[in-house]
């Protein structure tokens, strides 16, 4: 065979044997791009995986909550200002008595009770066992011409109770007035009974 037919035969296998490189190059290639898009695509999928699993367990702690706890989570929030509670008659006589300051109407008196001047404005509701009392005249005379009216607390010979003064005299009209009225005692402010009344109060004690 003359020799330009082996150097062109070797020349055809060299060309045969580089395609078939470049062939397995780039399937080579081409296999690693798959690998790496498979390899990203499960990344992916494990992701998402993860933050499925990561909701549904916080929903499910979240519905596993007793409903106290929701309960208490939601006494814990901050809560809208409260409107005032209603206080009965007796809550309310006793907290007028509380913000008035302390007076002495009497010379001599029992250090088991407690008397403080209000106003008919003040708003302190009638006792129950006299309901229009304060509507009376004798008590509304009595309020405006001296200015007030006295309201006691004692434990004097036995329970906690409440008195009703009313400023007046110890004259026969005002006497008739006051026990028409349940006012039964006169009590003198300075301590002693003058004939033909001296000034003092009428009390009576009051159910509220």
């Amino acid at each position: 065979m003359p020799l330009d037919c082996f150097a062109n035969a070797r020349n055809d296998e060299d060309a045969s044997a580089r395609n078939d490189e470049d062939v397995s190059a780039r399937n080579d290639e081409d296999i690693s791009l798959r690998d790496n898009e498979d390899v990203s695509l499960r990344d992916n999928e494990d992701k998402n995986s993860r933050i499925s699993e990561d909701r549904s367990t916080h929903n499910n702690e979240h519905e596993n909550i007793p409903h106290e706890e929701h309960t208490r989570f939601r006494d814990n929030e901050a809560d809208p200002p409260s409107t005032p509670t209603h206080l009965t008659p007796q809550q309310n006589l006793e907290a007028t008595f509380a913000s008035k300051e302390r007076v002495t109407p009497f010379k001599n008196q029992s250090r088991r009770t407690d008397w403080v001047r209000f106003n008919l404005t003040d708003n302190i509701p009638p006792p129950i066992n006299r309901p229009r009392l304060f509507e009376d005249p004798f008590v509304q005379t009595a309020h405006d011409a001296h200015g007030h009216l006295i309201f006691g607390i004692t434990t004097d010979k036995g329970p906690r109770r409440h008195i009703i003064g009313v400023p007046a005299s110890l004259s026969q009209d005002k006497r008739q007035q006051a026990r028409r009225l349940g006012f039964t005692q006169f009590k003198p402010s300075d301590g002693t009974h003058k004939k033909g009344g001296g000034l003092g109060y009428w009390l009576m004690f009051i159910t509220v």
